[in-house]
């Protein structure tokens, strides 16, 4: 059963490990850049401390930039085999063919592979 992160705040409590939990895409800031953001996707909300979760993955897209993607395959898989405890976060790297916004980082097409700055 897929669900929104809108019900961790009414009292979803994610004890059960049946329950997979897509949280819209979210976007953090990049202190050194002026405040730009990066969007990402996770299976709980960033910000707030949470002594729930033993360990965490950082999910890295491929070349077409689907985060989503990549994001439902692993938290998919880390509900199949049960683990409630895991952490996943799935950041995604735009280039400029992404359209991003004014206040959105973006890399050149070969750039974020490499690590290169925005």
């Amino acid at each position: 059963m897929k669900t929104i992160c809108n019900l961790v705040v009414f009292g979803l409590v994610l004890a059960a490990s049946n329950i997979v939990l897509r949280c819209d895409a979210a976007r953090f800031k990049v202190e050194r850049t002026g405040g730009k953001m990066v969007e990402y996707y996770r299976n709980h909300p960033m910000g707030n401390g949470n002594n729930y979760f033993s360990k965490a993955v950082i999910v890295i897209h491929g070349t077409n930039r689907n985060a989503d993607e990549y994001y439902d395959t692993v938290n998919d898989a880390r509900t199949d085999i049960g683990d409630s405890r895991t952490l996943v976060f799935a950041p995604k790297f735009q280039t400029y063919a992404d359209n991003p916004g004014s206040d959105e980082l973006y890399w050149s097409s070969g750039g974020w592979k490499k690590g290169y700055k925005s």
